[in-house]
């Protein structure tokens, strides 16, 4: 994409989410890239719905906390920007042009994959290297960034509240390859790479070739899936659910074996046809049902596969108007940008003081009174694997529907499945879906291939919780790995 420049001082990458606010502080060395800071603070309640960042003066409170009680002194900051609704990152396929003829061309070609107004968003753009998948050597893929004006106007108000410096704001695809591919052993020499970043709301699925986003999609199941269902399934509430969740959750195989073992059925009662939702993992599970009053059975529509879907957004940004076409190549002749949007103005002001010291261990929300049963017990332990299990189910038929979908249209399928993300760390995640997906899949840790500076927190707690920084080790990468992004 646009043309990095070299980092000269310690950068901060910085995400904004709905649960939780995550921030890296790297510093450049003689040996490379290092972590001096780290550290998380729970979003203020009510401050972003739907990703949309709502009360601005708070979020920036709370990273002023982060800041301080992760010991991170840098001023300049890398963040990202995500959303169902709000944003949309797109591979597309366009007849072969010129980058000019290409700037004129996406300035429309934007509206036919929005549902919003073209006249209210930012968007970004950039072809992709590779050869078209369809072997058609008159046309060429070109990722394509896009979010709401708003969204973004209010997040640049948030980093600046916060007394930062902001140098880009990125897409959170473009963010993992950096800090789960690029230079970890093992994974930098893999040609094609899939990454699921299972996050509150949803899983982002993305395929990298070469380290080049490829295909981006979004499932909406995420921890907060699993949570409603252990509250449904034990009458708890939601807070107290996601409790259990991190404290007691774990795959149970017996109730996922369960779930796809066929019952018989009674002679009175007769079986519905139709793709069973676990047979993309692997399962079979034939539903029986009582027999219909008319002589045939109803019929089932076979699920089809959707197309790749993917949000986030990233780089730089500049209004999608046909008057104003702005490119991701090397910034030359870029037209005037609106005030908010220029990263290179000055900041006044220093950064205030906050309290020091935020404890990440003391972060997690205490037990409810009301719930003394709380305590980890074989009982309720099982209570909660039994609740995760369909939901589990589901996340394996979805990643197995897109890595099928990718597969079927591309000559080199993905190789291994990164995991990141919240749910990442679930016990027995990786190992059943390495069988229900027939791949390989492996835990990230974005922390494992760099300098640890930051004292402040031992290496066994970090490695515990180090999935959960994938994005923003990548963000914080952005000016000190790979030439392009």
């Amino acid at each position: 994409m646009a043309k990095k420049r070299k980092a000269a001082g310690p950068v901060i990458g910085l995400d904004i989410g709905s649960r939780w606010i995550k921030a890296v502080e790297v510093r450049p060395g003689k040996a490379g890239p290092s972590v001096t800071g780290i550290g998380y603070e729970p979003t203020p309640q009510g401050a972003i719905v739907d990703d949309v960042i709502l009360d601005t003066a708070a979020v920036s409170e709370a990273i002023k906390r982060l800041l301080s009680g992760g010991g991170i002194s840098a001023k300049e900051v890398v963040s990202s920007v995500a959303g169902q609704s709000t944003v949309v990152v797109r591979i597309i396929e366009v007849p072969k042009m010129t980058r000019e003829e290409l700037r004129e061309t996406m300035n429309w070609e934007v509206e036919r994959h929005i549902p919003f107004p073209s006249s209210e968003v930012v968007m970004d753009f950039q072809p992709l290297s590779r050869p078209s998948p369809s072997g058609d050597d008159q046309t060429m893929e070109v990722l394509l960034a896009v979010c709401q004006e708003d969204v973004v106007k209010k997040h640049m108000d948030t980093v600046l509240g916060a007394k930062l410096k902001p140098v880009a704001i990125e897409v959170e695809p473009l963010a993992l390859p950096r800090s789960l591919v690029y230079g970890v052993p093992g994974m930098a020499d893999r040609r094609t790479v899939a990454i699921a970043d299972i996050g509150w709301q949803t899983t982002q699925v993305c395929i990298y070739e070469n380290l080049e986003l490829v295909f981006p999609r979004s499932i909406p199941i995420g921890g907060q899936s699993l949570a409603r269902a252990i509250s449904e399934a034990l009458t708890v509430d939601e807070d107290t659910a996601d409790q259990m969740l991190r404290e007691q959750g774990a795959v149970d195989l017996e109730a996922l074996e369960a779930l796809s073992r066929p019952e018989p059925a009674p002679e009175e009662e007769t079986q519905i046809g139709g793709a069973s939702p676990f047979a993309a993992a692997g399962f079979e599970s034939p539903f029986a049902i009582p027999e219909p009053s008319v002589e045939e059975p109803p019929a089932v529509e076979e699920p089809g596969v959707p197309p790749p879907i993917g949000f986030d957004l990233g780089d730089e940004f500049v209004p999608a108007a046909p008057q104003a076409p702005f490119s991701l190549d090397e910034q030359e002749e870029a037209p005037p940008r609106k005030s908010i949007f220029d990263l290179d103005e000055p900041i006044e002001g220093e950064q205030e003081p906050s309290e020091p010291v935020f404890d990440l261990e003391e972060v997690e929300p205490e037990p409810a009174a009301a719930e003394p049963a709380l305590q980890t017990t074989g009982d309720r332990s099982a209570a909660v694997g039994a609740a995760i299990a369909p939901v589990l189910v589901d996340l394996a038929s979805e990643l197995s529907r897109s890595l099928d979908y990718y597969a079927s249209r591309n000559p080199a399928p993905a190789e291994v499945l990164l995991l990141c993300g919240g749910v990442a760390k679930l016990p027995g995640l990786a190992g059943y879906l390495e069988q229900a997906l027939g791949m390989p899949v492996v835990v990230a840790d974005p922390l494992g291939h760099l300098k640890l500076a930051s004292k402040r927190y031992s290496p066994e707690f970090l490695a515990e919780i180090a999935p959960v920084f994938s994005i923003c080790v990548g963000l914080a990468l952005r000016d000190f790995v790979g030439g392009e992004a």
